[in-house]
């Protein structure tokens, strides 16, 4: 039987080894960062950069340079990348002989799988092989981070003199005893409080900070249109990092009449009498209702009923104006105080009787 060589084994092993890292190190060799003189354009800089291991949610940002080898401008019109947590963006777009310009790459960490994000440059003046291709790597430290519910928070408007609210669930997953402080930047026309926080014991060292936060309008009083705006939730640790969420208020339907129109009736021949009621937004929101056509006479109160209704009652005759078909199509226009829907147009429908069209001749 054949004996085996040891130290023939280890020379053999160290040889394997070493070819199994150069396999695994694709980037490391081949020029990276060196001028590549037979292509169009070419990087000054490495083509591959790795973040690291860094936060769950951070957002990173790196620059590459490139050069224009040929004796003319450049346009690089061409760049793409392969996520949509990236942003890329080339300046300046028209690059000139011997010149550098800059790829600046935004990506957004916010998977625990990690990234690996590839970007192309190019050229529509320039063959496609010509193209430079660029690789940022990012791992996810997944232990510490904020998730929010919802993500997005829709606020309608209930009534004026009240406020419009919604809360958001935040989820700080930390390690340690010491739990991590949670702060809320808003826009200057939000409020936020944070309701209740609770510590869970989710692991060994980990740990989960659960807070209620509410948030509302600074006031009380809206103005006309629709807001939107981002808050950002932070800690006072570095190592979590912040995570954005959108608010939107809609300050539609402060006043509304119920119902929406009046439809007087089919074979009108005599005086009908129908009734509105106009919701307000507060008790202090005040009307004034108008028509133009002399058939119709209005009667409301100037207080409104439980501090949230003004009715509207509509009296229609038809023998107090001169027509000349039987379709009546009316208009009754309603002003309020209020800063939401300060004209509110009420359509009146129906249709005349033969008799009433022959005697109001």
């Amino acid at each position: 039987m054949r004996g085996i060589d040891p130290q023939g084994l280890t020379r053999r092993t160290a040889q394997g080894v070493a070819l199994a890292l150069l396999l695994t190190l694709p980037f490391v060799g081949c020029n990276q960062g060196e001028r590549d003189n037979s292509k169009p354009i070419a990087l000054t800089s490495n083509a591959v950069h790795d973040f690291g291991i860094v936060p769950f949610g951070s957002q990173l940002d790196h620059e590459f340079q490139v050069t224009n080898n040929t004796s003319s401008p450049i346009l690089l019109d061409y760049l793409r990348t392969t996520c949509g947590c990236s942003d890329a963006r080339v300046t300046p777009d028209t690059i000139a002989p011997g010149e550098i310009a800059r790829v600046f790459v935004s990506i957004r960490a916010d998977s625990q799988l990690g990234k690996e994000v590839l970007i192309t440059l190019g050229s529509s003046e320039l063959h496609p092989d010509t193209f430079l291709r660029m690789t940022l790597f990012t791992r996810v430290d997944g232990s510490e981070r904020l998730l929010l519910d919802p993500s997005r928070l829709e606020l309608a408007w209930p009534m004026q003199g009240q406020r419009p609210e919604g809360t958001i669930l935040v989820q700080a997953k930390y390690r340690g005893d010491e739990a991590p402080q949670l702060i809320v930047e808003t826009p200057d026309w939000v409020e936020a409080e944070i309701l209740t926080s609770k510590v869970t014991e989710t692991g060994r060292t980990q740990r989960e900070l659960k807070s209620t936060v509410r948030v509302t309008t600074n006031s009380s009083k809206p103005s006309p249109g629709t807001k939107e705006g981002r808050l950002i939730f932070t800690t006072n640790r570095s190592s979590i990092a912040p995570v954005e969420a959108t608010i939107r208020l809609d300050v539609e339907g402060l006043v509304q009449p119920v119902p929406p129109g009046i439809f007087l009736g089919s074979g009108i021949d005599g005086p009908v009498t129908r009734q509105v009621d106009i919701l307000l937004a507060s008790p202090d929101v005040r009307i004034d209702a108008k028509c133009a056509d002399p058939r119709i006479s209005l009667a409301y109160a100037p207080d409104p009923v439980d501090k949230k209704t003004i009715p509207l009652t509509i009296n229609f005759d038809p023998l107090g104006g001169k027509v000349d078909n039987k379709l009546i199509d009316l208009e009754i226009q309603v002003s309020t105080t209020a800063p939401i829907h300060q004209s509110i147009t009420l359509p009146v429908r129906g249709w005349l009787h033969e008799s009433a069209l022959a005697t109001s001749e």
